[in-house]
């Protein structure tokens, strides 16, 4: 819908779905046989925006939420669901932008989700001033809480060099009146026609820890390949002083604090962090005109979490091994369908899996369009050497309109 008043002109448009989910399960061994449903539920979702544009001003009003409807009467699952719900201005004469609500956002230091201001000033073409304070949400079902709060401050500064954006920040979280977070760090965007480099470092000046240090790059290269690679360091979850809640029987960190001191908590916070590496290489090459390969390597290892404040350790990893390889098709039994033939190795610490997969998706008649996939896995466990073999089939079925989707 659009119309003009008052020297504005007004759009507005969105969409909902609904979903209903059923799970059942029956387990049968020598001895019984248990028969139960885990899931029973409708699931709606909605996205609605309002938006207007004058001469000087551009506002936006938009709301993405949802509603879990349980219907299994022993459960009590129904919940409320906000993932964005803000009001946005902007002013093209100076160049300001300010949002207030319900957003998100994962650039100066902010983690995700939050609840209040964000402000932004291009104070110059090549230097953009940001400010953003609230309070971080931890799931979008939650309400407003107002006891966690942050401040964080950054910059964007191009025209250095041709394609080249650093993004330093800085940021600063309190929990119950407790340091929860002080970092500073930066982030790295640089891209050209073929190349693109992207690089993130948050550093926590209270901890003097690195919480994150990632590269990423995408190069595309003579005859037609294309090779991606990432190396990446971070702490698991974050490190914040909340962490140090984990496992302990209090409600909150205030409540901790008081039990064995701000020191004990910063301790027991870094014995529940972890450290994570990861290293990731793909390469993808066309083959003529219908098909594209694509292939991947990577390892991950996650470091020991010691046992303490009554909390059992969490032994290391060790290094995972994943390797992996597509082959994907289209137009290959009708016009416009998608066939992926996949193979994927993973040597873990719990068990080597091999999995085989096969998925397609062609259209059948008009605007309906089906897509079965199976799946193979074949495990060994490495506690006792017993192996299993899992066969996952499904089935998928949209019907699309111009305004409506229909999915089974």
């Amino acid at each position: 819908v659009s119309e003009r008043e008052g020297g504005m002109e007004w759009s507005g448009f969105g969409g909902w779905a609904q979903e209903y989910r059923y799970d059942s399960t029956s387990l049968d061994t020598i001895d019984t046989t248990t028969n139960f449903t885990s899931q029973s539920m409708v699931i709606t979702d909605g996205d609605f925006s309002l938006r207007g544009r004058g001469e000087r001003f551009d506002v936006q009003a938009r709301i993405s939420a949802g509603y879990l409807y349980d219907l299994l009467p022993q459960v009590a699952g129904t919940q409320t669901r906000v993932s964005i719900a803000y009001a946005d201005l902007n002013d093209r004469r100076f160049e300001i932008n300010g949002r207030l609500g319900r957003q998100s956002r994962h650039d100066g230091g902010v983690l995700g989700t939050f609840d209040g201001l964000y402000l932004g000033w291009r104070m110059r073409p090549t230097l953009r001033l940001n400010l953003m304070a609230g309070n971080p949400v931890e799931s979008t079902g939650d309400s407003f809480n107002s006891d966690r709060q942050f401040v964080s401050l950054s910059a964007n500064w191009s025209g250095w060099i041709e394609g080249l954006e650093i993004s330093p920040f800085v940021i600063d979280q309190t929990y119950d009146g407790v340091a929860d977070r002080r970092a500073v760090g930066s982030e790295l965007r640089w891209f050209r026609p073929g190349r693109t480099v992207v690089g993130l470092i948050d550093y926590d000046i209270d901890y003097n820890a690195l919480n994150m240090a990632m590269l990423l790059g995408n190069f595309e290269l003579p005859g037609r390949w294309t090779i991606t690679g990432t190396l990446d360091h971070r702490k698991s979850p974050f490190l914040t002083t909340r962490n140090a809640v984990a496992g302990q029987a209090v409600q909150s960190l205030g409540e901790l604090v008081a039990l064995i001191g701000e020191p004990g908590v910063r301790a027991l916070a870094a014995d529940r962090t972890a450290d994570v590496d990861t290293v990731s290489i793909g390469v993808s090459r066309p083959l003529g005109t219908r098909f594209q390969w694509i292939a991947d390597a990577g390892a991950t290892r996650m470091s020991l979490m010691p046992a303490s404040g009554g909390v059992e350790a969490i032994p290391a990893t060790g290094t995972e091994l994943n390797f992996g390889a597509q082959l994907i098709g289209n137009s290959l039994l009708r016009s416009g369908d998608v066939s992926i033939l996949g193979l994927r190795l993973y040597d873990g610490n719990v068990a080597r899996t091999t999995s085989l997969s096969l998925s397609s998706r062609f259209p059948l008649w008009g605007r309906l369009r089906v897509g079965p996939r199976l799946r193979y896995d074949y495990r060994k466990f490495s506690a006792d050497g017993t192996t299993q073999w899992l066969a996952s089939p499904s089935v998928h079925i949209d019907w699309n309109s111009d305004r409506t989707t229909i999915e089974f």
